[in-house]
Formats: C-alpha cells, structure tokens, sequence
C-alpha cells in the first residue's frame, strides 16, 4: 500500500498497518544485523586461519631443522 493509501483508511486500520510494517521492518533489520555479523566473524576468522597457516609453516620447517640438526650432532658424538 502506498502512503495516500493508509492515509484514506480508517484510523484503525492505519495504526494497525503501521504496526505491521514497523514490526516487519524491525525482523528485516534484525535479520540483516545479523548476517553482517555473521559474515565479520567469518572473515575474523579466515584472516586468522591464514594468519595461523603461514606462521605454522616456518615453525614446522624450523622444528624439521631442529630435529635435523639435533641428529647431526647425535651422530658427532657417537663418532
């Protein structure tokens, strides 16, 4: 309905028009608060999954040169 619509109609029957779209107006903006919300925390947290991935792959390959090198002296010693 348009606005000269609920304009023309019963005083009753505006205010109770009204209502109805301020209540579907607040669940769609309760709705779209939401999914942004959503949609953050999943970009918080692929940035974070990235973040971790690419650190964690220096530390396994220094602990890889640890090992290696804990082995090389190992080895050293029991020549």
């Amino acid at each position: 309905m348009t606005v000269q619509h609920i304009a023309r109609s019963r005083t009753g029957t505006a205010d109770a028009i009204l209502t109805v779209q301020a209540a579907s107006l607040e669940t769609r903006l309760s709705d779209a608060t939401l999914a942004m919300f959503e949609k953050y925390m999943g970009t918080l947290f692929s940035r974070r999954k990235t973040v971790t991935n690419g650190v964690s792959r220096p530390r396994a390959r220094c602990g890889q040169a640890l090992i290696l090198f804990r082995r090389t002296i190992a080895a050293l010693r029991l020549a």
